[in-house]
């Protein structure tokens, strides 16, 4: 079972078929059976299969924060008791989230957008390590398929049945403080993302203006040199014809002066 819920997506099949040829070669039909009924896990039981493999320290911390947060419920009334059992729900809802992020990165190169399985993984790491049904299942990294969130026990947790109305309302306060707060920071991202693509836009048109007149540069370079060149094929020419018309001068001067001498 560890060898096949190891094998990765695409090769499941194939090792699945494997090992039930060789449970039949060794005499054990019943095992083989049981192998050949075990359907391949979807991407999201997957990556919590792999992660219960790979951080088998944090999935251990995960059930623990879990005993943690139940005992805590149990003893929770008012006061110091509800805040132990907020901040026990806190503490396991960030442990929640940071094993889901490793889960997530281990799709990386198997999933085109592996973020799309991070709340089925979370719903997962929440109901197994609460579930006693799923929690063997979990622990050893044999999970066939995803599973739904507890109600009433979300990674969160819950507050105290036994809490004042006042804390209630306090609660609420807080929640929608940080509502608008949150909201505010997605408003400000929202106009800097616009600015930067209204820049963004910018800058390609004045690069791709430099590069026009870049291009014209070079073409007004290239008509330069072939006048340049033209021109000192007209100055050889004409140098050509200088010294051709000197030295038939000095042949008549020397004609005229030869025809001189003779007369004298």
């Amino acid at each position: 079972m560890d060898e096949l819920y190891a094998a990765a997506p695409e090769e499941f099949v194939l090792v699945r078929a494997r090992l039930e040829r060789e449970l039949r070669d060794a005499g054990e039909p019943e095992a083989a059976a049981d192998l050949r009924a075990r359907r391949r896990p979807n991407l999201a039981a997957w990556a919590c299969n792999q992660l219960a493999r790979t951080d088998r320290m944090g999935v251990a911390a995960l059930f623990a924060a879990t005993r943690q947060v139940v005992d805590a419920q149990a003893r929770a009334g008012r006061g110091s008791r509800a805040a132990a059992l907020r901040d026990a729900a806190r503490e396991r809802h960030a442990l929640i989230d940071q094993l889901a992020s490793a889960a997530v990165a281990g799709l990386r190169g198997r999933a085109p957008q592996p973020e799309t399985y991070r709340a089925s993984i979370a719903a997962t790491l929440d109901a197994g390590s609460l579930e006693p049904e799923h929690a063997d299942d979990l622990r050893a990294g044999r999970l066939t398929r995803p599973l739904a969130a507890p109600a009433g026990f979300g990674p969160v947790g819950a507050v105290p049945s036994a809490a004042t109305a006042d804390d209630a309302r306090a609660d609420a306060e807080a929640a929608r403080r940080s509502l608008t707060a949150v909201r505010r920071e997605a408003t400000a991202t929202t106009n800097a993302a616009k600015t930067a693509a209204a820049e963004l836009t910018s800058a390609a048109l004045r690069a791709d203006a430099a590069a026009a007149h870049l291009h014209e540069v070079e073409r007004a370079l290239e008509r330069a040199r072939a006048n340049a060149a033209q021109t000192a094929e007209h100055v050889r020419a004409a140098q050509a014809r200088a010294d051709e018309t000197r030295a038939a001068a000095d042949a008549a001067a020397a004609a005229l002066h030869h025809a001189e001498q003779g007369r004298r």
